[in-house]
């Protein structure tokens, strides 16, 4: 079996309506564990999005790709911590962010 990823503590503060705020604490939402369930399960809603538009972007693109060309693209849209904004250069692919999901654009 793997090694357990290290756990990093985290004080988070959150501005909510009463009513929801009472709804979460009575329905155990907002603690440690369910926060973590609801955090997982959006990031991997997120992963799940990104490959989808990855793959419509690369089924509408115009032309086949190439090897490098798709290894290009590959490389382009793997997460970096340098930030969500990234350019492929000679390729028809920008990787922006757009509202929650991080998404494929196919330029011209």
């Amino acid at each position: 079996m793997g090694q357990k990823e290290a756990t990093v503590e985290l004080e988070i503060k959150l501005r909510l309506p009463g009513d929801v705020a009472r709804e979460a604490e009575a329905s155990g939402l907002l603690e440690a564990e369910s926060l973590e369930s609801l955090l997982r399960e959006e990031l991997r809603r997120r992963r799940v999005g990104h490959l989808f538009a990855t793959a419509d972007c690369w089924r509408l693109s115009p032309a086949p790709l190439d090897r490098g060309g798709a290894q290009l693209q590959v490389q382009a849209a793997r997460p970096t911590a340098d930030g969500p904004m990234r350019a492929v250069a000679d390729t028809n692919v920008v990787i922006s962010r757009r509202g929650p999901v991080e998404a494929l654009t196919c330029g011209p």
